[in-house]
């Protein structure tokens, strides 16, 4: 890594690219202190280049909150999926899976963070969405299905 950022200059595509790769490994070998920071110094370049609103910009926010996420800042990750979700729908639309992705995440934190009444809310209408899109046996319709009955069952 330290080869290629001596190589290429700024925010390089092959740069990005390897500190994206990067922070999968770290991802898998569980180093989440380091992919975050990796992750932030990625976000950055994008957002430089690309704009807050960029679809690769808008993944890697989204891949940051996950992160955050994992290392139980729920208060953080919601903030920045609240982000990523504005931004989807103005990039995207409603409908867009992108969009449909984004909720999902920032329903999957809202559950953490203790606003379930809202986390429900959220899977409902990102299971309509994948439903019509996805068809009604998907795996991922029916893991959102399920999820969404446990929190009503929680919320009752």
């Amino acid at each position: 890594m330290d080869r290629l950022e001596r190589q290429v200059e700024g925010d390089h595509d092959a740069l990005l690219t390897a500190r994206a790769n990067l922070g999968a490994v770290l991802c898998r070998l569980g180093r989440l202190d380091e992919l975050e920071r990796v992750l932030s110094a990625v976000l950055a370049s994008y957002e430089s280049t690309g704009g807050r609103g960029d679809g690769e910009t808008l993944s890697i926010r989204n891949d940051l909150a996950a992160v955050l996420h994992a290392r139980r800042r729920y208060e953080e990750a919601a903030v920045v999926l609240r982000e990523v979700e504005v931004s989807t729908v103005r990039r995207y639309g409603e409908g867009h899976p992108s969009t449909l992705r984004a909720r999902h995440n920032l329903a999957n934190v809202l559950v953490d963070v203790g606003s379930r009444q809202e986390a429900a809310e959220i899977l409902k209408s990102c299971l309509s969405g994948y439903r019509r899109i996805l068809g009604p046996d998907h795996p991922l319709v029916r893991s959102i299905t399920g999820q969404l009955d446990w929190l009503i069952d929680e919320l009752a």
